[in-house]
């Protein structure tokens, strides 16, 4: 009995890194995720393997609250809104791009 509720587990464990894999994949997680569990973790493997590499790169930039403009370098504060004599930190923003 051990060894069946060991063996369960284990497979869980592989579905779940099937799908971890398949995210740097164009395929979807979801579907290896599935794939994986209703057939096999091997079948997870084939399907990764068989989709493309994803070309998605995470970029993240900085924004200003108060003029909206964006920038890619860190600034403590707006340099735009410096000049005007406003002092407004700028936040952080990532987003993925192909």
């Amino acid at each position: 009995m051990q060894y069946m509720i060991l063996g369960g587990v284990l497979y869980l464990i592989f579905v779940v890194i099937m799908a971890a894999i398949a995210k740097g994949y164009k395929v979807s997680t979801v579907k290896v995720l599935v794939m994986s569990f209703f057939l096999t973790p091997i079948a997870g493997v084939v399907l990764v393997l068989s989709s493309d590499k994803s070309n998605i790169v995470n970029t993240k930039g900085y924004v200003c609250p108060h003029c909206g403009f964006e920038f890619t370098e860190y600034h403590e504060y707006c340099p735009l809104c410096e000049k005007d004599g406003g002092k407004y930190k700028l936040k952080e923003i990532r987003y993925k791009s192909i």
